[in-house]
């Protein structure tokens, strides 16, 4: 898929990241890293996902998942989440957010919230949590 630049939408998801994470305790040590994948014009909405998924794991310390380019049929072992009817199994540990001090902790809310509040520490957060 194509990614449309007709509009602003780079200016937009940098404006609101910078908004809602300014004041956390680890936007000052990510932010070039993200401005960097939105200043950059990507070919494709997957260049743009795999750069992403890249950043985040960079960011958490784990290695790259394998990609596979094609579809894969899931075997009798494998944990399906695509099917989003049954609701989200995933339950997250709770950290300290950016709000903390005015709102209650709300869960599963992105991975740039958790880096953003978190920073190294964000994946024993993700160790701590279930599935």
């Amino acid at each position: 898929m194509v990614v449309d630049y007709s509009k602003r939408w780079q200016h937009q998801h940098l404006v609101a990241i910078e908004s809602a994470y300014r004041s956390s305790p680890y936007y000052d040590y990510y932010a070039d890293r993200i401005t960097a994948l939105y200043e950059r014009e990507w070919h494709s909405l997957v260049e743009l996902n795999l750069a992403t998924l890249d950043f985040v794991c960079r960011a958490l310390r784990i290695e790259l998942p394998h990609i596979v380019e094609q579809y894969v049929v899931a075997t009798e072992n494998d944990i399906d989440l695509r099917d989003k009817k049954r609701g989200s199994t995933f339950v997250a540990e709770p950290y300290i957010q950016v709000f903390a001090d005015r709102l209650p902790f709300t869960p599963n809310l992105s991975i740039i919230d958790l880096l953003m509040c978190e920073g190294p520490e964000a994946i024993n957060i993700l160790r701590c949590s279930r599935l």
